[in-house]
């Protein structure tokens, strides 16, 4: 619902009224879908009150909408919405497809994944297909908000996708922490497997999102999603610890002690490249080329033995990624040549292309130069 809400936030601001009241005429379908869902599947399923409470929240919201778009702002149909930016438009599109699918599978059958991707979850769950189908209601509206953001003015479209990563922050901070657990003791061969999965996807859709809304070099995309690694794993180890050593895989047991310390570390160092990520070209490779010597060094640790579970292998990653970038380019303009001269097609190029030059200085006319 948070995430759903921000969109509508992101409306409020949109520049153009014609752009907001076509996001606000397919929105309304969210409020449509939830009033169906909830009486197919929270009928007799959750408690009078609560069933009350949310079909009259979603009646209201639904009764609101319809009197601005027909009643209060009736003259205003054909209204200027603006162009289309295509790189957000494309954004806009991978967003509302994703959503789209897992709003229609959430719906149509829950059972998918309460039985089978949330074994965790369904068991134990009294009231689980209503939770997904209301989850599914509110994920297919956010689809149709961005299907009408996807065709609105440039400078728009942004809000909505800077409003848009609420979802995906929401699910990698706290949807991830609280149905984790549940998710590894409900499946102990591939829950942790799922985990990872839900992680990685959020955490490169932020990246991807980030990315599209504000456009910069590879450098600085490395730094950003350090610190927003760093911040996640700040997150877990203080508001999460029990899942986090098992997200984290570490042996030792006794670290769960200090987690506090390890979440303000790892606080204090994404706030730090928080500020480097904002420094001219220079002075990130002069940073990243200190944090490689850390990486490896981490790494040589890890393997005599210390138990640093599967940070390792994110250091290790990191450490590669920031050395192809750091040194490509010397790499590059140091071997190139030796390839270059090496090549066969070019050493037999060569002849061919001397000749060519000597017959041509035979046949130009030399005129004597004019004595005074």
């Amino acid at each position: 619902m948070l995430a759903n809400g921000s969109l509508w936030v992101a409306i409020a601001q949109m520049s153009l009224e014609g752009a907001q009241r076509k996001c606000l005429q397919y929105g309304i379908g969210t409020f449509i879908l939830q009033i169906v869902m909830q009486v197919l599947k929270g009928w007799g399923s959750v408690a009078e009150l609560a069933f009350k409470v949310q079909v009259g929240m979603a009646v209201i919201n639904l009764s609101v909408g319809l009197i601005s778009l027909y009643y209060v702002n009736a003259d205003s149909k054909g209204e200027y919405v603006g162009e289309k930016d295509a790189r957000y438009t494309f954004a806009l599109r991978v967003q509302y497809v994703y959503l789209a699918f897992m709003g229609l599978t959430y719906m149509l059958c829950p059972w998918v994944y309460s039985e089978s991707y949330l074994k965790g979850l369904g068991p134990n769950h009294p009231h689980i297909e209503y939770w997904m189908a209301s989850s599914g209601a509110l994920a297919f509206g956010s689809s149709m908000v961005l299907m009408a953001a996807a065709q609105i003015d440039g400078a728009d479209q942004k809000k909505a996708l800077q409003y848009g990563m609420v979802r995906h922050l929401c699910s990698l901070l706290y949807f991830v922490g609280l149905a984790g657990p549940k998710l590894i003791a409900g499946d102990s061969e591939n829950g942790l497997n799922l985990v990872y999965g839900m992680v990685a996807f959020d955490y490169f859709m932020i990246l991807f999102l980030v990315y599209t809304a504000y456009p910069s070099s590879l450098r600085q995309m490395i730094i950003r999603s350090m610190y927003i690694l760093g911040f996640t794993l700040a997150f877990y180890t203080f508001y999460w610890p029990s899942f986090a050593m098992v997200f984290l895989q570490y042996t030792d047991a006794s670290k769960l002690a200090a987690f506090p310390e390890y979440s303000l570390m790892f606080f204090t160092f994404s706030l730090i490249f928080c500020a480097v990520s904002q420094f001219d070209d220079d002075a990130q490779k002069l940073v990243l080329q200190y944090l490689l010597a850390g990486l490896y060094a981490y790494v040589a640790m890890a393997s005599q033995g210390h138990d640093f579970g599967i940070i390792t292998y994110k250091a290790f990653f990191f450490a590669v990624v920031i050395t192809c970038e750091l040194y490509s380019e010397y790499a590059f303009a140091k071997f190139a040549p030796l390839f270059k001269s090496s090549s066969p097609t070019k050493m037999a190029k060569a002849p061919a292309s001397a000749s060519k030059a000597a017959a041509k200085n035979r046949s130009r006319s030399k005129t004597p130069v004019m004595k005074k």
